[in-house]
């Protein structure tokens, strides 16, 4: 037997469905936003030394640093210090940084520029030295426009490196926070 209905009984049974699946997460112990009880390793204080930089590009230890400690220190149960009183010590390393076109004009001068960052990263924990987490493989990725004023592409290509340096700390400081 086929139901067939008019009207808005479909979308009651959709309605119900979802509530549904949300019921059974909630029972299986799921919870958004906070991965594991007690799965968090980022808590107490936090230093952020300035990063190794080991690529080519100068002063770029200082724009992923930066954004690093502002998101640590926006982050809730955490506070930033100085490394003697930390709890915990967050290192970096920016392994390399490549530049390629990625957009031409008709007389093939570069348009549009991508970026592509690679860090290292470990939090350890002070008193005994313990690696709490660890990623050898940070990758993140922008792009910028190019301009043949010479001041314009350093400022587009700056700007990129800060919106990528906020990016990759968010996503690096949720999955610390998340556990993962």
């Amino acid at each position: 037997m086929v139901f067939r209905s008019k009207g808005s009984c479909p979308r009651i049974l959709v309605a119900l469905a979802g509530m549904s699946l949300l019921w059974v997460a909630a029972g299986c112990g799921y919870r958004l936003g906070a991965g594991a009880p007690g799965s968090s390793v980022l808590t107490g204080t936090i230093a952020v030394p300035l990063f190794e930089n080991r690529s080519h590009e100068p002063r770029l230890e200082n724009i992923f640093t930066e954004a690093f400690r502002e998101r640590i220190q926006a982050a809730p149960g955490v506070s930033l210090s100085a490394r003697k009183d930390a709890g915990a010590v967050l290192e970096g390393k920016i392994l390399s940084v490549e530049l390629y076109t990625t957009a031409v004009n008709e007389d093939f001068f570069a348009m549009q520029y991508r970026l592509r960052v690679v860090l290292a990263l470990s939090l350890v924990r002070t008193r005994d030295g313990e690696i709490l987490w660890r990623d050898d493989v940070v990758e993140g990725e922008g792009s910028f426009y190019a301009s043949s004023d010479a001041l314009l592409f350093k400022d587009n290509r700056e700007e990129a490196l800060m919106e990528l340096s906020a990016r990759m700390s968010a996503r690096v400081v949720d999955r610390i926070l998340l556990g993962f």
